[in-house]
């Protein structure tokens, strides 16, 4: 069975799912002072957060399952989603009664939540909470290949654009002669985000982008290129690797290589010549001294050993956690004098155990190697190259995991709800297809 998209249907998708369409396509500049700044000056009133709002009663008016299920897989899906959510919740409830720790030992980014405790909740509970609505938005009410494919066009066109903008003051910092502390300032100024968040997003679009280039061609190879070029713009190692290991994935789950393909690998060398000296002292740093510490900058002797040697020295820390933001409240933070004073692990593994203990992180471990298992195998079925493009996307994701990112609710992961639950619903279509072949071959018979 192989399933086809069709090109178009843009219009139709904004038209039909408005909400959803316009936060794919602000969602890379939602903080940003245009998209990011409260209306009316009302705290939480952000257009991202309106718009998820919308999302989520547009969900349930149109029939959003629940509690009973036309598709098993949904079903799964949503079970899955709900279970996510509580634990996050629980998670966030630990740490709320721990935000006098937090607002001690890291002042400058909770200093404003000492007299504010319903802001601590509006912007670490209920903000994240709704990026994740557009899961559960598509599982239900995005059921054909033509609406997944316009989405898909609709998140390329933006990341596309904000890979312009990143261009944009990278290009000027690179001139100027500035390095990576002042694109890190001016990005996180102008933008919004970290930039090695920034670098998340391509991360996460590249192999996508290079997926949409095999299948229809034409200006999806600039657009490709360009988000390419947005990502060294970066100078994130975590998300260049990330990149790298999904789209040779992609490659891999192609099991053959076209001319296109030749074409576009030809193109990244090409680049990545034009871009050697400083791509090499980037992506080396600290190989030259065999030191793994320094290879990874210093995170696995000053966050990660002092981290996870508290942990299993500590049966009631390792089983149950510290609750959200766990690394803030462990007692190295405060005993080791060489430990980072940082709010997250720069590993979102690490980050997981320590935050909800073994249990969680094994069960969440195993749920995410069945669940890629179980999307590869589908291979077999979605003869599609956006199917393995977003499965690769996943897969980067999971490579950058290693460096940073999170498994929480943040409005940074928004984008990899939207890849998961687009590759879901792919699935449900190729079920509900394979299903109607196998009644018409039994009807024949």
């Amino acid at each position: 069975m192989i399933i086809k998209i069709n090109s178009g249907g843009i219009l139709s998708s904004i038209k039909n799912h408005t909400a959803i369409a316009f936060i794919i396509l602000i969602m890379p500049l939602s903080k940003t002072t245009f998209f990011g700044s409260n209306i009316m000056g009302i705290t939480g009133f952000k257009i991202i957060n309106l718009l998820s709002i919308c999302l989520f009663f547009s969900w349930m008016f149109k029939g959003g399952e629940i509690i009973s299920f036309t598709d098993k897989l949904r079903a799964r899906a949503t079970i899955i989603y709900f279970s996510y959510v509580f634990i996050f919740i629980v998670e966030f409830t630990r740490s709320y009664i721990n935000l006098d720790y937090l607002v001690v030992r890291y002042y400058k980014n909770f200093y404003m939540f000492a007299d504010n405790t319903l802001g601590y909740v509006q912007s670490y509970l209920v903000a994240p909470l709704l990026t994740t609505v557009i899961f559960v938005y598509i599982i239900n009410h995005i059921k054909t290949a033509k609406n997944i494919d316009s989405l898909i066009k609709l998140l390329l066109f933006s990341m596309c654009i904000f890979a312009f903008v990143t261009l944009w003051f990278g290009i000027e910092i690179l001139i100027s002669g500035g390095g990576r502390s002042m694109l890190r300032e001016v990005l996180g100024e102008n933008l919004g985000f970290h930039y090695n968040t920034i670098a998340a997003f391509f991360m996460m679009t590249i192999p996508l982008a290079f997926a949409k280039a095999q299948s229809e061609g034409n200006a999806w190879y600039i657009i490709f290129v360009v988000l390419i070029l947005a990502l060294l713009t970066t100078q994130s190692r975590g998300a260049i690797i990330g990149t790298i290991g999904g789209v040779l994935f992609y490659l891999y789950s192609l099991k053959k290589i076209s001319y296109s393909q030749i074409i576009i690998l030809i193109i990244l060398f090409t680049i990545s010549y034009l871009l050697a000296e400083p791509l090499q002292k980037l992506l080396t740093q600290g190989i030259e001294s065999g030191d793994l510490s320094v290879i990874s900058s210093g995170r696995i002797d000053n966050i990660w050993l002092p981290l996870l040697n508290e942990m299993f020295t500590d049966t009631i820390k390792l089983m149950s956690g510290l609750g959200l933001f766990g690394i803030i409240v462990s007692d190295v933070f405060v005993s080791d004098p060489f430990f980072f004073q940082t709010s997250l692990a720069h590993n979102a593994f690490v980050d997981l155990l320590v935050d909800c203990g073994v249990i969680i992180f094994v069960f969440f471990s195993l749920l995410v190697i069945n669940s890629m298992k179980k999307a590869i195998s589908w291979f077999r079925y979605i003869d599609d190259p956006l199917y393995k493009g977003l499965i690769s996307s996943i897969v980067a994701f999971l490579i950058g995991c290693l460096t940073g990112r999170q498994f929480y609710p943040r409005p940074e992961n928004m984008l990899i709800y939207l890849i998961i639950s687009l590759a879901v619903v792919y699935v449900i279509i190729a079920r509900r297809e394979l299903t109607n072949e196998i009644r018409e071959r039994k009807r024949g018979l």
